[in-house]
Formats: C-alpha cells, structure tokens, sequence
C-alpha cells in the first residue's frame, strides 16, 4: 500500500510539472528530467519531427544536433518506418557510424542499452522518438509499468497542445501580417488620392509618380527629384514632406540657384556673431531650421562643388558647424534635393555623386 501511494504521489508530481509547462521545448526538457530521475535512466532524449516529416531535432544534443528521417544510416529512420518501440544494445550502437548517433552514445556516456520509442497523438500523428539510456536491460520492468504509460500518455497529450497553440500563434500572425498588407494597399491608394489633387492626370506616368512619392514618404531616405525646369519638382518634393511622419515639421526651402554663392554657406549653417565683417549678430541657419522636418534643396546642381563636400559630411552624420562657432550642432532633418541637371555626367565631382546616391 505505501508502494503504491508512492508512485501515485510521484505522478502526480510528474504530471503537475508537465502541465505547467507552457512552450514545447520546457515541455520536452522536464520530461526528459522527470523521466531520467524518476527511473534511474543514465540520460534521456526527445527526438522532435519537424513538420515536413523529414528531420528529427533535439535542441539539447550537441552538434550535429538532428537527423535526416530518409537517412537509414541510424536508427531512428528504421524507427520512424516501422512504428515499433526497439532496444539498442551497445555492441550494435558501436557498428552505427552515423556521426550524430554517435554523439548522442557521447553525451549520454556510452551506457549499455537503449530504449527508442516513437510518440503518436491520438490522429496517428509523429510527434518524434523519446530515447532512454541505460546500464541495465531490463526494459520490461520500465516500460510495462502504469506509471511509464501515463507519462508518455501525458506527455504527447501536452505535446500536441503545445503544438496547437504555436500553430494558432503563426495563424494569427500570418493572419496580422495578411491585413497589415491590406492596411498598408488601402493607405497607399487613399494617399495616392489625394496627392492626385495637386499632381493631376490619369496617365500611366502620373499614376506610378504618384505611387513613388508615397513610398519615398513612407521611408528617411533622402531623395533626388530630377526633371526639367517648370516640370513640378517642387511639388513633388513637398507632398513626400505632407505624406511623410516629418508632416508636422516644418518644411525648410532653399534655392540653390538664386542665393550668391559667397551667401549660401552661411545660409545653410548659420554663423555667429563677428565670423565675417558685417556679421554683427548671431544667425541661425537653415540647416538647424529644418530640425524635426525637411530640407528642400532645390536646384542642388547649381550648389558649389565645395559646398556640396561639406554637406555630403552632413548628411552622413547630420551634425554641422556654423560660422565662426566651436561647437558642432545637430540636426534631424529629412533631406529632398532637386535639380534640373544630368547628375550622373562625369563632369560631377565624387561629392555630388555622393548626394545623388543617397536617392
């Protein structure tokens, strides 16, 4: 009668420890431990099968940690094959020469016999092989016991449960993903609706213009307009400004083209009081201005190629340095540039290339 209610209250430890298990592997971790301790087995392992049905894993095993099920160069294949629990001696274990079955024999300190037996759910599904390791050959006395079949009872019963919800979990994320996609299409086409407001027509050209100024709004890259003069680029870089998560900053522009050379560095940077004769107060620049927005550049081309040096460094770190200061100052801005020139011509210097592949 003690025997008895021994072996009842160590299944009930068993089964409370399985259940409290809530991912696959701890589950599979614990039962291998209860098991281990619980019928003085050397080591025990559990085989999982994959979904295609063609590999076995066993995360705790060292490299090389899984078996290829079409691979009858070990066990488990024959196993899988025949559904039929064997035992593996170890004078037969010493003939295998399959690598991981020989480092499985390693890690479970060579021992006398083995015990392999496949798991099944209820609907004949594989689960995987449960291998026992041990220095005695009396299987018998372990496998025929009740507390034994309960375990493993419980055990696939677990497995399958843990199985279920991780499916459900990819279900619902595959699920997640498919309406975000269909979220992402239906903001794409509202955007592109109303950008057709402004850049009007119903060709196929307007139509995949528009549908790239949303997708450059949609990422902080910086970009490149390129067209002819008069062609709209101006309004193309400020819808990616009024698409883009920068809408309510502000949108800073500068044309290149029409600031004096000698003027437009310190527009840009801004300079401090006394940097240059006539500076008699401090001015901050446009770079600092267009903090938390857009910087439009427009005609970039015609910016100085010693200008365009300096700022390829700022884009790249977004820090600068107005005139005459001693302090770097940043900015996080999103830089849209234009220009109605051919940037790619040779005659452009590595600088201006530089700023052309940032687009």
């Amino acid at each position: 009668m003690g025997r008895m209610q021994m072996e009842l209250h160590t299944g009930i430890e068993l089964a409370v420890a399985l259940t409290r298990q809530t991912t696959l592997p701890d589950l599979l971790k614990t039962a291998t431990t209860q098991l281990g301790s619980t019928f003085g087995l050397t080591r025990c392992w559990a085989l999982e099968l994959d979904l295609s049905g063609r590999t076995l894993h066993c995360s705790d095993l060292p490299e090389p940690g899984e078996f290829d099920c079409g691979d009858f160069s070990h066990p488990f294949a024959h196993l899988l094959q025949t559904g039929k629990a064997r035992e593996l001696t170890r004078a037969a274990s010493y003939r295998l020469d399959h690598p991981g079955f020989q480092s499985l024999i390693e890690a479970s300190n060579r021992p006398k016999s083995l015990w392999l037996e496949p798991l099944r759910g209820d609907d004949g599904r594989t689960l995987g092989i449960l291998v026992l390791c041990s220095d005695e050959s009396d299987w018998s006395g372990i496998t025929a016991q009740p507390l034994y079949c309960g375990l493993l009872q419980l055990l696939t019963h677990q497995w399958i449960a843990q199985l279920q919800s991780r499916d459900q979990v990819w279900q619902r994320r595959l699920l997640k993903r498919s309406l975000d996609n269909l979220h992402d299409a239906e903001t794409v086409r509202k955007r592109c609706e109303t950008l057709a407001r402004t850049l009007v027509g119903p060709s196929e050209a307007m139509t995949k213009l528009r549908a790239q100024i949303v997708r450059a709004a949609g990422s902080q890259l910086s970009v490149l307009v390129q067209g002819e003069t008069g062609c709209g680029k101006d309004v193309v870089a400020r819808g990616i400004h009024e698409l883009s998560d920068r809408a309510n900053g502000p949108m800073v522009v500068v044309n290149c083209a029409a600031i004096p050379d000698s003027l437009l560095e310190s527009e840009l940077f801004g300079h401090t009081k006394g940097a240059f004769s006539g500076a008699d107060q401090a001015k901050e620049g446009l770079l600092a201005q267009a903090n938390g927005g857009t910087l439009f550049l427009d005609e970039i081309g015609d910016m100085p190629m010693a200008l365009q040096s300096k700022l390829l460094r700022v884009l790249e770190s977004r820090q600068f340095r107005p005139l005459g200061a001693q302090k770097e100052q940043h900015s996080d801005f999103r830089l849209v540039a234009a220009t109605h020139q051919h940037c790619v011509r040779a005659s452009k210097t590595a600088a201006f290339a530089g700023i052309c592949s940032t687009a």
